[in-house]
């Protein structure tokens, strides 16, 4: 498994390079801002599973964000702050001088690729919602509940909401710099960075509560047939597509 994943890395490797190479040959790689992300990563037995999607422990939650342009960018930096995938929008909007409408959950990472510090409201939050159908013999314990971790530079604590139905811990937290893999749970020795921080969790639920409210009841759309089979070719709803 980790060498077909390796083979996928070296494909999309490849790609980019003949994109940036094609960049390069219309002359206008140096007036082009490169973001490279990922949206999750991949479990390869670090925690008893495989694959993604099914915890928020780091092997998935630590993902790739790479910036480039030699103009907006040029000295080289690596980032050890934690950052989230909704900065991303407010970072690109700051480089390329666009001053954003309306209000923005995330936080513009600019500072950060220029040696200073991000002063966050919030903390950094990684979600995983509960199966509402979820049958309590299910494959994976975690769809069984609600998950939330929140992540500091040097703190990441889990929490969840049905921790005892689905027969998983309440609440795990790692030290970050010295246990990276995420192995030791600490949350018995340091109650008091646990209970700080299940504060902190709850507010966030509130604000997410209360965007809810803003933006009111949720929509509904019908997808064409070839949208549909796009999407499940991708594997993103069940089902083989139409022949």
């Amino acid at each position: 498994a980790i060498d077909r994943y390796d083979g996928e890395v070296l494909h999309n490797d490849r790609n980019f390079e003949l994109l940036v190479a094609k960049l390069r040959a219309l002359r206008i790689l140096d007036d082009t801002l490169i973001v490279f992300v990922s949206d999750h990563g991949e479990e390869f037995l670090d925690h008893g599973w495989t694959g993604h999607g099914h915890s928020l422990y780091g092997e998935l939650t630590h993902t790739v964000w790479v910036l480039w342009n030699p103009k907006l960018l040029p000295t080289p930096r690596r980032v050890r702050d934690p950052v989230q995938l909704i900065d991303v929008m407010p970072t690109v909007l700051e480089l390329a001088g666009i001053r954003p409408e309306g209000v923005l959950q995330g936080l513009s990472a600019v500072p950060l690729t220029r040696g200073l510090p991000l002063s966050r409201k919030q903390p950094v939050m990684s979600s995983r919602f509960r199966y509402p159908n979820v049958r309590a013999s299910g494959f994976v314990p975690e769809n069984q509940t609600g998950t939330i971790a929140r992540i500091d530079a040097q703190w990441k604590l889990i929490s969840r909401d049905q921790a005892e139905a689905a027969g998983l811990p309440e609440v795990e937290l790692y030290d970050r710099r010295t246990d990276p893999g995420e192995s030791k749970n600490l949350a018995a020795q340091r109650p008091d960075i646990v209970n700080r921080q299940l504060a902190e969790i709850r507010q966030w639920i509130q604000a997410q509560q209360q965007i809810a409210r803003h933006l009111g009841a949720a929509g509904k759309s019908t997808l064409d047939s070839k949208t549909l089979d796009r999407l499940r070719s991708l594997g993103y709803i069940g089902g083989a597509p139409k022949q």
